[in-house]
């Protein structure tokens, strides 16, 4: 099986008709080649609005992967809730874990947090549960924009938590804005927000977790996601910058797969 189709069953779509550029790479009859900003933005694109609901699998991954974006949603008076998924217990003691996160939300400046406290890398087992306490607090409240790990992060319960909550929101609200963001790796991006202004206050952060950071260099690896991330916007100032995949939540999936698609890595144009 190629990893196009490893990658859409993890995804668990089925891929819709294919831009113009994207049928001529299927149908072999590329005249030119397809340049980098289709792949990567060459633009900044403004903070969306709020506000926010920002799913955290575990007590850090909100600050590493969009940090900087939660403290400049902050900045502008975008309120900003948290919801922490699982206990945490693989990587520490829950308690002390909730005492970080309060540290870093103090710095960050965000509104709420909750937390569900599904044992930590039992996501996958925890479908309908994710899905009565994502209608709860939908219920509750409207967000502008809605916050989920990318569908290529490594981690189980990030990959699991972004497809349940998804798979929720295909029927209960279809057109509800949502942006995958980065935490241990980059995937598919199609917005970049510039963070190098608050650069510090993610740092300061990341910096209350010491519980994960004495176990690993996450602060260096969320540096240098935001560094590469910068690399195509670096002469507009951008010297950090946080990636996301925006979309609505009924097409999100359907577009990641086929931007993937377009990279075309099993069969090449055929020269005419």
């Amino acid at each position: 099986m190629g990893l196009i189709n490893i990658l859409k069953n993890i995804i668990g779509i089925q891929p819709a008709a294919l831009p113009q550029k994207e049928r001529h790479l299927k149908n072999h009859s590329q005249t030119s080649p397809i340049e980098e900003p289709f792949f990567i933005p060459y633009s900044l694109t403004d903070i969306p609005d709020g506000p926010y609901l920002v799913f955290s699998p575990h007590y850090d991954d909100e600050t590493l992967g969009m940090g900087g974006t939660i403290r400049l949603a902050s900045d502008k008076g975008i309120e900003v809730i948290v919801i922490f998924v699982t206990d945490g217990s693989a990587g520490g003691n829950p308690k002390k874990r909730i005492k970080e996160a309060e540290c870093a939300s103090s710095i960050l400046r965000i509104n709420s947090i909750e937390h569900w406290a599904i044992k930590d890398r039992e996501v996958f087992f925890n479908r309908d549960l994710i899905w009565s306490k994502t209608e709860k607090i939908l219920r509750i409240k409207t967000f502008k924009t809605l916050f989920l790990p990318s569908f290529q992060e490594f981690h189980p319960d990030h990959r699991y938590l972004t497809l349940y909550v998804l798979d929720f929101l295909k029927t209960y609200s279809p057109s509800q804005a949502v942006w995958l963001y980065e935490i241990s790796r980059h995937g598919e991006a199609n917005a970049l927000i510039d963070i190098t202004d608050v650069i510090e206050d993610k740092e300061r952060a990341i910096d209350c977790y010491l519980s994960q950071l004495d176990q690993n260099a996450y602060k260096d690896l969320s540096f240098a996601i935001n560094r590469a991330r910068g690399f195509s916007v670096y002469e507009k100032g951008a010297g950090y910058c946080e990636a996301f995949f925006k979309g609505r939540a009924s097409r999100i999936s359907t577009e990641y797969y086929n931007k993937i698609n377009i990279y075309n890595i099993i069969d090449a144009p055929q020269k005419s």
